[in-house]
């Protein structure tokens, strides 16, 4: 796989592929050059698709649902890009939606 490396200014192979989740639950990438053996990382690009049987049990369970965006990704390990669009498609979270009063 090929990773952007800073020292070259370019792609290169990387040795040593670990897919990981940051602080922010974020997908990062973790190698070794192969040119020079320095660590390398970078954030994977993911595309939004989450699990919506998960995101739905979670939503709308009368206990511990029914909640903001932060929270539901923390309790469902989703990103948060994900469940806000996940959310936006949903009527009820819509519909409640506060109104920004100026």
């Amino acid at each position: 796989m090929n990773i952007y490396f800073m020292k070259y200014k370019n792609k290169t192979n990387t040795l040593n592929i670990e897919r990981n989740r940051d602080i922010k639950n974020r997908n990062i990438i973790k190698g070794i050059c192969e040119i020079c053996n320095s660590n390398k990382s970078q954030y994977e690009k993911t595309n939004i698709i989450y699990n919506k049987e998960k995101l739905n049990n979670i939503y709308y369970n009368t206990k511990i649902g029914f909640s903001g965006i932060d929270d539901i990704a923390r309790k469902s390990e989703e990103n948060v890009k994900s469940v806000k669009n996940y959310l936006e498609s949903q009527n009820v979270y819509t519909l409640h939606k506060p109104i920004r009063k100026k």
